[in-house]
């Protein structure tokens, strides 16, 4: 098949639904390089936004297509919507009310945050207990595969277990005419990524918070068995108020005591923060979100993370075999301490790797150091 033009598509990562998209258009962009190419440009601007292609992924049973999904990073949240469209596949599940936008049972919508892979966030109001929440609808499209309504379940029971400051608050879950939601705490402030986007790289004690923050998030979801496995910034949010980290969208997240947690060839998270383990589709446990926090680290340091290359493929060789410059002497200004640790992180076999998140909250509160932002 000859490669379709742009307009094409830019049409296919708009749709709405997989009505008029042929099998032989999507057999072709999962086996083309260029294609691929061409979507990641025409794609990333539209923050993940593209239900006909998480559809047409699930109807195919096409774990390379997912793959390209993540690699595209199209689960990325936007913090604004990026053009009308973005919710309309949710108005036949948003009722009428008193907002432009409609509501949701007791909750009114407000403005819609942004949305993931998975999902729509909205900020709303509750009617009955008489404050402000955020509520994320599941992606209608994904009711084409009953495991995804499972894994929005999941979310809500991972999250409700966690009792930590430094972790998003589930109130409820339920569901609207079968498409499930789960009402959250609302963090106002912006997430890390957006941050990053005006800051490319923060001053050290902003990073010590941060990693404190995030430290403390994860090691509270491992102490009951829950596996983040997405740890990157747009899925960190900064508190206006106090300027703490607060860990958010456990989609992704499994109770390791419940779930298996290894899908050989199937890459679940977004590239240029995964564990080598993840890659190369191994078992999968709190380690592994230590590598990606590592990462993370690294990024708020030197301005990009350790593993970006200019291609999917590339990063994830990148992520399974190169030993990223130490952050000291890619970054002066980084204490010898905090280099260490991050290396210690980014250590390729869980084995050698720093073992357990309460490690590094115990580090970085014996480095109790005045440190210059």
């Amino acid at each position: 098949m000859v490669c379709p033009s742009r307009e094409e598509l830019q049409s296919l990562c708009r749709a709405t639904s997989v009505d008029g998209v042929e099998e032989s258009l999507m057999s072709h962009v999962v086996s083309c390089e260029f294609c691929q190419a061409s979507l990641q440009q025409l794609a990333e601007p539209l923050a993940g936004f593209a239900p006909a292609l998480v559809q047409l992924a699930a109807m195919l049973n096409s774990s390379a297509l997912q793959d390209r999904l993540d690699g595209l990073k199209l689960q990325r949240p936007s913090p604004q919507p990026r053009h009308p469209a973005q919710h309309e596949d949710l108005r036949p599940w948003i009722d009428e009310g008193e907002t432009p936008l409609g509501r949701v049972d007791q909750y009114d919508l407000i403005r819609c945050l942004g949305r993931g892979g998975m999902g729509v966030v909205f900020e709303a109001f509750d009617r009955e207990l008489q404050r402000t929440v955020a509520i994320k609808l599941m992606s209608p499209a994904l009711l084409v595969d009953a495991t995804y309504s499972e894994r929005v379940l999941r979310e809500a029971r991972a999250v409700a277990a966690v009792d930590c400051p430094s972790v998003v608050k589930i109130f409820a879950v339920s569901k609207i005419r079968d498409l499930p939601y789960l009402v959250m705490e609302f963090v106002e402030g912006e997430s890390l990524q957006q941050r990053l986007d005006r800051l490319p790289a923060l001053g050290m004690k902003s990073v010590i918070q941060i990693a404190s923050n995030l430290a403390e998030g994860l090691a509270a979801a491992h102490d009951v068995g829950v596996i983040h496995r997405d740890i990157k910034p747009a899925n960190v949010l900064i508190r206006a108020e106090t300027g703490e980290a607060t860990i958010t969208d456990f989609g992704l997240a499994l109770r390791a005591s419940q779930y298996p947690i290894t899908r050989t060839g199937v890459l679940i998270g977004t590239p240029e923060y995964l564990a080598p383990e993840q890659v190369d589709g191994k078992t999968v446990d709190h380690r592994s979100d230590l590598f990606s926090l590592g990462s993370l680290l690294y990024q708020l340091c030197a301005g990009t993370p350790p593993f970006s290359e200019t291609t999917l493929v590339a990063t994830l060789k990148a992520v399974t075999t190169n030993k990223p410059v130490e952050l000291a002497k890619r970054v002066p200004s980084v204490p010898g301490w905090f280099s260490e640790l991050v290396s210690r992180m980014h250590e390729k076999n869980p084995c050698d790797r720093i073992q357990t998140a309460t490690e590094v909250v115990e580090i970085l509160e014996h480095r109790n150091v005045c440190i210059e932002s």
